[in-house]
């Protein structure tokens, strides 16, 4: 190698590992009570036995996103989480009614109920008053359970809720090989 191709390619390693550092892949959600994530992992089971054969998600990333934004650098980071430590709302009640097929998922539907619409539009508004991207799509609330699911149809009843004191602000990170959602900050 010459010494010039050298630099090149350490510069290349360096802002290469300077944007692995500073990036990252961030929503904002609510995350689900022990108690809840455990129902909805023996309705997993439950889909699973009676012959659905989407793919698991792990129930340690069951969540309610409120806001995904995507990639984000540094200084975006600190904004977002400086929203989030400072957002203030009442606890309520999530209200988890259906489990149902959405597209090529199984997912739990939520009541969208006064307390959960008002926040999540509160989040956004600070978001875009921030100058910060996020998808503005119409906002569906649910619980994503099984992936990549054939099943042509399905919908049964339920009757969970969770309480939501906090809301956070989660990365999306690969850690052993497997996809995992990391809490940078939370509210209150």
């Amino acid at each position: 190698k010459t010494p010039f191709l050298s630099m090149q390619l350490l510069w290349i390693n360096l802002v290469t590992d300077s944007y692995q550092v500073m990036n990252k892949r961030v929503f904002i959600a609510i995350k689900l009570d022990k108690q809840v994530v455990e129902t909805i992992g023996k309705i997993q089971e439950s889909l699973k036995k009676a012959g659905f054969t989407g793919v698991l998600v792990s129930k340690a990333n069951f969540h309610v996103t409120l806001a995904f934004i995507g990639e984000v650098n540094e200084n975006e980071l600190q904004i977002i989480q400086n929203i989030i430590e400072n957002i203030k709302f009442d606890t309520f009640k999530l209200e988890i009614n259906n489990v149902k097929k959405f597209k090529n998922l199984m997912i739990l539907e939520l009541d969208k109920t006064e307390q959960l619409m008002a926040l999540q539009k509160n989040i956004v508004t600070q978001l875009k008053s921030k100058n910060i991207k996020f998808d503005d799509k119409p906002y569906y609330p649910h619980i994503t359970i099984l992936r990549d699911e054939k099943t042509p149809s399905f919908e049964k009843h339920l009757c969970i809720q969770n309480d939501v004191n906090n809301i956070y602000l989660l990365s999306t990170e690969r850690i052993n090989g497997k996809i995992q959602y990391v809490e940078i900050s939370k509210s209150r």
